[in-house]
């Protein structure tokens, strides 16, 4: 018995998204670790402390707290960055499975949809980078499209709404820019709501779920850390506000100037889904060639879909010119276009043909963006370093620095870093009132003691930077992701009287000079009676 034609292309469309799937997934796997330089989370995980950031991510670190836990009863130990990595890796791709069932479920066609989805896939930079990186925000996605598959599964509406509400919730647990999701929702459920229930319905099945699930994740957040939840009511809205920005003068907070915040956030759709919007317009393009925009449009339109889309990247797009325009998560307003992607992909075979021309073409292009990324596991500047100390130095030696170590160096590596405070800068002196490292009081420099340790055939690198190095200097720039300790001077002649003042402290004994593959001079210690040697490289 022949099979029928719909299913062939039922099971054509299918196979090719898997396909595409598991080749987006492998490459992502390729690139992990990723951003080694922005730990925070991990951090406080570690530590068991906790960051102001946690304020609009309340759910996120006692998740992971449930994941290690998890993990440890399975005999999985060590820290968190790699599990991490592979969790927000599954979730991203759990995110394309829903959006292609989405997608599938509008078009009631599979080849389009797959194309559509693995075109955003691997065109849109923004949304591959953020979901590989140690953040919440690849668990975002996967509730936000869990929440808008929960809207359109069969069932009572009063049932889906309410289950969506609980998810769009959790999505505010993980990220609370995804308030948000409040405009769309409304949007979808008022026509469909009781004309004389329409508020009371709307709070009832939607709002009621979704504020009692992110009130959940608060008070999931409290007990967790033991935190009074006073101590976050003290700091203020602007403190708060403060606190919890990225980046300076991005939020209408702190730039009081709304079409320099459009501009800028423009540009950081450019950077995140500027080769995924250019498929979407090359797609209009083929549509409107094949004679099909207007009837692909009316579908659009009479479903609702075209609006509800809509909604939703402006809602997004609005929230994060208010509040951060170079927000990691501001990709969040492209999540629904794949879908407007598929609805606008043309029917006719040699025009469908052309738009998966086109869609491999800036899959490509997308693909080798995130490929060169410098946060990428074979490039992450704070990952090299990491490991470059870790085979360097064992458990026994130590890394001398004059500041603070970088916590995220700390984190990766188990080498022995010790501040050093110069005499230049005494804890006591007016002008450097508490030198202190997480809390703790920097130790003076024990020149005997170091001495004694090289003798007994311990190892020690002295981190002193120099004067020129921008990487030692910049403690909040682009050279922050290069840095092995943030240091106590931040001006290069300060920097240039601290480190007079300590190299003539460390013991009387040879020196040598390691580089790092980053080309990083560290000083290593030796014994006077050691044989010189050549300068190391690695």
């Amino acid at each position: 018995m022949p099979i029928p034609r719909s299913w062939t292309e039922l099971n054509l469309g299918r196979a090719l998204f898997l396909a595409g799937l598991a080749c987006w997934a492998a490459i992502g796997a390729s690139l992990l670790p990723f951003d080694a330089s922005d730990l925070c989370y991990l951090l406080a995980l570690d530590e068991g402390s906790w960051r102001v950031q946690e304020l609009v991510h309340p759910v996120f670190v006692p998740l992971l707290g449930l994941y290690r836990g998890l993990l440890g009863a399975a005999g999985l130990q060590g820290n968190m960055l790699m599990p991490l990595a592979w969790l927000n890796l599954c979730g991203a791709a759990a995110s394309l499975g829903i959006l292609f069932l989405l997608a599938e479920r509008l078009r009631r066609d599979s080849l389009p949809s797959a194309l559509a989805v693995l075109g955003f896939a691997f065109s849109a930079a923004g949304f591959w980078v953020a979901c590989l990186r140690p953040t919440p925000y690849s668990l975002t996605v996967l509730c936000l499209t869990a929440s808008a598959w929960a809207l359109a599964r069969e069932g009572s509406f009063p049932g889906r709404l309410r289950l969506a509400g609980v998810l769009s919730g959790l999505a505010c647990g993980l990220h609370l820019a995804c308030v948000s999701v409040i405009v769309p929702a409304a949007f979808h459920a008022w026509p469909r709501l009781p004309e004389r229930r329409r508020v009371r319905g709307l709070a009832a099945w939607f709002l009621g779920p979704m504020a009692g699930a992110l009130l959940a994740c608060y008070v999931v957040l409290f007990w967790y850390h033991g935190l009074d939840p006073r101590r976050a009511l003290d700091m203020g809205g602007p403190g708060l506000l403060a606190s919890v920005e990225q980046v300076p003068t991005t939020s209408l907070w702190s730039n009081l100037h709304p079409w320099t915040l459009a501009a800028n956030y423009a540009e950081t759709m450019r950077v995140q889904g500027g080769l995924f919007l250019g498929l979407l317009a090359l797609a209009l393009g083929l549509k409107a060639a094949a004679g099909e925009l207007r009837s692909g449009l009316s579908r659009l339109r009479s479903t609702g879909a075209l609006g509800l889309m809509a909604a939703y990247a402006l809602s997004f797009s609005a929230f994060f010119i208010i509040n951060n325009t170079r927000n990691g998560l501001a990709f969040a307003a492209l999540i629904p276009l794949p879908l407007l992607l598929a609805g606008l992909a043309p029917a006719k075979p040699l025009f469908l043909a052309a738009f998966a021309l086109l869609a491999c073409l800036q899959g490509a292009r997308g693909t080798a963006e995130v490929l060169a990324h410098e946060s990428g596991k074979s490039r992450d500047p704070i990952l090299s370093e990491a490991s470059f100390l870790s085979s360097e130095l064992g458990p026994a030696d130590i890394l001398l620095v004059p500041g603070c170590p970088f916590p995220e160096i700390s984190y990766l590596t188990k080498t022995r870093l010790v501040p050093v405070a110069p005499p230049l800068m005494p804890a006591d002196a007016a002008e450097f009132p508490a030198l202190r490292c997480s809390g703790k009081p920097v130790e003076r420099l024990d020149a005997a003691a170091l001495s004694r340790m090289l003798e007994s055939g311990g190892r020690a690198l002295f981190t002193a930077g120099e004067a020129s190095d921008p990487r030692d200097l910049d403690v909040s720039g682009d050279f922050k992701k290069r840095q092995v300790f943030m240091p106590f001077e931040t001006s290069r002649q300060g920097q240039e009287r601290a480190l007079a003042a300590f190299l003539p402290l460390l013991p009387r004994s040879r020196l040598r000079k390691v580089t790092s593959p980053q080309g990083r001079v560290y000083i290593e210690l030796m014994p006077p009676g050691a044989a010189a040697e050549e300068p190391k490289k690695r």
